[in-house]
Parts: C-alpha cells; structure tokens; sequence
C-alpha cells in the first residue's frame, strides 16, 4: 500500500512538471502569420505575404504599393492532442494508465487589420516608398479545450472532463515603410508595439468548480527587412526580428514574469520559371537555447528551425500550396542508472521535436480591386517514449497531435 502511495506521488508530480510539454498549443509563441496567400504557400512570408500585410511580414515590399490598400484577416481553427501514459510496477506487474484528449474546438478570431499607401516621389525618381500600419495578433492564445482523462488504477476506472477557454494572445500595433530603387533594391523597417494585448483563460471542470485568470502582455520589437531582384526569375529575400523583452503581468494572481525573446533570422528565395507559376522557399531561425526563463523543463535545447515551400500556379484563378516543418519546444524523455544515486535519473533529449505541415489555399481578383485569399493547414506530430522513474516502475508516454487551421485574408485597393 505504501508503495503504491509513493508511486501515485510520483506519478502526479512527473504530470505536473512535463505539463509544459503536453498543453495543446505546442508553442505559444510562435509567431502567427498574418496573410492568407503566405498561409497558403507553406507559411512562408518573407516574400509572399499580400500588399498591406508586408507591414507585418516584409516591410521592405511595402514600396511596391500602387494603391492605397486595405487588409483584413481572420482564421479558424480546431484540432485534437492524445496523450497514453502507462506505467508498470515490474516487481507486482500491476499496470496503472491514462488516456487523456485534449480536443481544441472551433474557435474564431480577427487576427489582423492592415492599411497602406503609396508615397509620390518626383516623375523621374528611381526611388519609390510605401507606408502601412496595421493591428495583429502576434502570438495566439486564443481557443478552447475539451479535455477528457481516462484513468485506470488498480483495476478501479476513473473518467475525469474539464472545460478550457483560453482567449486573446499577444496583439501589436505595427508602423513601417519600405523603399525600393529602380524596383530592385529594397529595404524597410516596422516597428510593433503593445495594443488591446490581454489574455483570459477560464476552467469548469467535471463538478462545476470554476476557476478564472487573467492579465495583460507587453513587449516593443522591430522588423527590418530587405529583397534583391536578381533577374526576371530569382528574388532573393531577408528578414530580422529583434531581441524583445516579453513581460506577462498577472491580475488574477498578481505577478510579472519577463522572459527574452531572441531574434528571428529569416532568408527566403521566390523563383518564377513561367509566368503562371512561381515557387517559394524559405528558412527561419528558431534560437529555442536562447529563451531565458521560458522552457523551464529544458533549459539545455538545441537551436531549431523553421523551413517553409510552397507553389502558386494560375494567373486570374491562383490555386496554391505548400509544405513546412518547424521545430517546437517537445523533448523526448529518457533515463539512466546512477550509480551513485543507485536509482533511475531523468535524461531529457535537447533536440526539439519538429512539426510537419501541409498547406493548401486559393486566390483570386474581384473587378480589380478587391483580393481574396483562402488557406487551410493541418501540422501534426506523434512519438513515443519510455524511462524508468524508480527502479521497479516502467512508464511510457505515446503522444500525437494534430491542428487544422482555416482562413481568408480580404483586401482592398482604391
């Protein structure tokens, strides 16, 4: 009895520490993209985002404005996490397990708003310049969770449901401009700032018992970018998001956490080998090594990595797809015997676990002004993995994930 007390504690306490690894949002602080064609086309961004929108993804393209131009766009998504832990006391064999759901229903939200205009320079300047400021969501913490555990423990089944809704993210104002000379060369920088940015989550579970928390998020970064036009086939692309502070400020249970955020590093590559078909390639840093304070449960990761393609095919009717794999903060855990400790010790692999995705979208002109652009993504990851916590207990996790998003961007020219 005692030992099956112990191993209950044990139990609970791995649960409450590796949570991190196993919430449904895999990395609450990747950065959303904010356009349906740079959705669509493999996430990608630098090179392929939509008029307005480049404040937020290249401001540098904003110079090739030759209107006035309005964006606005929303996202829905929904989605499933399976986490299957088992444990097996190897001097007694009794097996203690758990099936836990973490089911993402659909949740909706504007996650962007954008303006930008063009700036007359002289008739015959080779210089141009465009202007744009925009509202986004730049991390998204907004959706709802249905989750259901099934626990089986000394043959006695157990079934627990709890209710999660989680709302708003971290939301920036943007400012930016970007300039180009002789439609060749470009440059810009954005500046994004704090705005409307709060978070709620709220929790019942299967008694009723409700539970509420909530604040507000701060941090001011800068987005500077630039492309090259080789030739009529190859444009080359970067970009580079700053180091930030990120403070997340407490009101429900007052306290202030400020976390550094490193910076992004971003080269993109768009080739156009006909003229219905351009192709787009992409890579970003991902410095998970650098965050202070954030992934508490491996403060030893290796550097990821985020590789983005895609295609676009049409003229009028523009049909689209794409391919990524992004590293996220998921480690696999093992264990080793200690000899001095004469027990199992935890050992925590440092390489990120990677993300696959597909994307698929469509594009298309209304009465040359108006622009519509659709997208949809589903990502997933699955891996098993087993350690010894004591000496005579087995435990092994088998996890899979799975996220569809689908969305528009709509914009305006006059």
């Amino acid at each position: 009895m005692k030992k099956n007390v112990i191993l209950v504690l044990v139990l609970v306490c791995v649960s409450i520490g590796l949570f991190g690894q196993y919430v449904y949002n895999l990395n609450s602080f990747e950065p959303e993209i904010i356009d349906g064609r740079a959705e669509a086309l493999g996430r990608s961004s630098i090179l392929s985002s939509t008029g307005a929108n480049n404040v937020f993804n290249n401001p540098a393209l904003l110079s090739e404005l030759e209107f006035k131009d309005f964006q606005f766009s929303l996202r829905t998504h929904f989605g499933k996490t399976n986490k299957i832990h088992t444990a097996v006391d190897t001097t007694s064999n009794v097996v203690n397990s758990s099936d836990t759901d973490y089911n993402r229903t659909f949740h909706s939200k504007i996650n962007g708003l954008s303006y930008g205009m063009p700036y007359q320079m002289p008739e015959k300047s080779d210089w141009k310049v465009g202007f744009a400021a925009g509202y986004r969501t730049y991390y998204d913490w907004g959706y709802n969770v249905h989750q259901k555990r099934k626990e089986e423990w000394a043959d006695e089944i157990t079934i627990e449901e709890e209710d999660k809704e989680y709302n708003g993210g971290f939301n920036t104002l943007v400012f930016g401009g970007g300039f180009n000379f002789k439609k060749k060369i470009f440059g810009g920088i954005s500046i994004s700032l704090p705005f409307l940015s709060e978070y709620s989550n709220a929790y019942e579970d299967i008694h009723g018992d409700e539970a509420t928390d909530e604040g507000w998020l701060k941090g001011t970064f800068f987005t500077l970018s630039g492309s090259y036009i080789l030739n009529d086939i190859i444009t080359l692309g970067a970009r580079l998001r700053t180091e930030y502070k990120f403070e997340v400020n407490g009101e429900s249970s007052p306290y202030i956490s400020k976390q550094t955020i490193p910076a992004e590093y971003g080269l993109a590559l768009e080739i156009k080998p006909r003229s219905n078909l351009k192709l787009y390639t992409e890579y970003i840093t991902r410095n998970l090594a650098n965050y202070e304070y954030l992934f508490y449960y491996n403060t030893e990761s290796e550097d990821g990595y985020s590789f983005r393609t895609g295609l676009e095919y049409g003229t009028d009717k523009l049909f689209r797809g794409g391919f990524f794999m992004q590293s996220v903060p998921v480690y696999t855990i093992s264990s080793y015997y200690d000899e001095v400790l004469e027990d199992f010790v935890f050992d925590v692999d440092n390489k990120p676990k990677t993300e696959t995705g597909f994307t698929v979208g469509f594009g298309t002109q209304i009465k040359s002004k108006i622009q519509l652009n659709f997208f949809g993504v589903y990502s997933f990851l699955s891996y098993d993995e087993s350690y010894n916590f004591v000496a005579d207990t087995d435990i092994s996790n088998e996890v899979s994930y799975s996220l569809i998003k689908i969305g528009c961007s709509l914009g305006y020219s006059f």
